[in-house]
């Protein structure tokens, strides 16, 4: 891609916007789609795993993670816990303090 960064779209499952009531959201999640290099889709129907199936692709798939994190355990910490894991380089900002 030279000097562009890639967009990868990580899709947890294909009808991921299905059940979203706001026309809008739907709208940018398509343009999204479209606009991405590539993309992966991670199953074609929602179950509680495919969240973090989708978060363990964005990390190894990446050479910097960037998480915005409280702390609280859940989809965000177990993508840090992958990173470290991965040895992917990581920076965590808490959404209170921007530090």
């Amino acid at each position: 891609h030279g000097d562009k960064v890639a967009f990868w779209a990580e899709i947890p499952t294909i009808s991921q916007a299905r059940p979203w009531i706001n026309p809008e959201d739907k709208r940018r999640w398509a343009t999204l789609r479209a606009a991405a290099d590539g993309e992966t889709v991670y199953a074609s129907i929602y179950t509680p795993q495919v969240m973090n199936q989708r978060n363990r692709g964005m990390v190894a798939a990446s050479q910097l993670l960037l998480a915005i994190h409280d702390g609280s355990s859940g989809g965000t910490a177990n993508a840090i816990a992958d990173a470290a894991k991965l040895k992917v380089k990581t920076h965590i900002i808490h959404p209170d303090t921007f530090r």
